[in-house]
C-alpha cells in the first residue's frame, strides 16, 4: 500500500493497513512494535536497573549503584548515581537497600531527590531483634513528571552512616522508567 493510499485509509476509518509493524521516526529508529499476537513493544523507551555492591555509605550522601544491569539510553551515570531524563514525560523509580549492620545498631533512610532537592522519602520498615545478624531492609517507590534533564538520585538520609549488605548485589537496586 503506497504511502497517499495509507494515509487515505487513515483518514477515512482511523486504520493504517494489515501491514504496519512499527511506528518509526523518520530517521528510521522504531518508536513502537506490534508482533502478530498483538503485544506492543517500546525498544527505546528509557529505562534502568543498578544494583550495589557492599560499602560504606555516609548519611547526606547519594548511593552510588555502581553494578548497571539494564541502561536503555544510557540516561542513567554509574558514576554519580543519577538518572537523567532524556525527554519531558512521567517516570516511575524504584529503590530497596539492605544494611550490613545489626537492627540495633544502624537507622537505614533512603531518599529519592530530584535536582538535587528531596522530593520523597523512605524510613526503616522495622527493627529487627537483636539476635538478628543482619540490618534492616528498606524501600521506596515515587512516580513524578520530570523535564528534559531533570535528573533523579538517592541519599542514604538516617543513622549515623550504613555499610550496604552485599551478596552478589541482590540486596540493594535502584531502578525507574519512562511511563509517557
Amino acid at each position: 500500500m503506497s504511502k497517499a493510499a495509507e494515509l487515505a485509509k487513515f483518514i477515512a476509518d482511523g486504520t493504517l493497513g494489515s501491514d504496519v509493524t512499527a511506528i518509526k521516526h523518520s530517521g528510521g529508529t522504531n518508536a513502537l512494535t506490534i508482533d502478530s499476537s498483538g503485544r506492543t513493544l517500546f525498544p527505546s523507551r528509557p529505562a534502568f536497573s543498578a544494583t550495589r555492591d557492599a560499602g560504606n555509605v555516609a548519611v547526606g550522601s547519594v548511593i552510588i549503584f555502581d553494578d548497571v544491569r539494564v541502561n536503555i539510553g544510557n540516561h542513567y551515570d554509574a558514576s554519580n548515581g543519577r538518572f537523567t531524563a532524556p525527554v519531558a514525560g512521567t517516570y516511575a523509580f524504584f529503590v530497596y537497600g539492605m544494611s550490613a549492620n545489626a537492627p540495633n545498631d544502624v537507622n537505614m533512610a533512603l531518599k529519592f531527590q530530584k535536582n538535587g532537592s528531596d522530593i520523597g522519602d523512605s524510613t526503616p520498615l522495622g527493627r529487627g531483634s537483636s539476635d538478628l545478624s543482619l540490618g534492616i531492609h528498606v524501600g521506596g517507590q515515587i512516580i513524578i513528571t520530570l523535564a528534559a534533564s531533570d535528573y533523579v538520585d538517592v541519599l542514604q538520609n538516617g543513622g549515623t552512616g550504613i555499610t550496604m549488605y552485599a551478596t552478589g548485589n541482590a540486596h540493594n537496586e535502584f531502578s525507574g522508567f519512562l511511563i509517557g
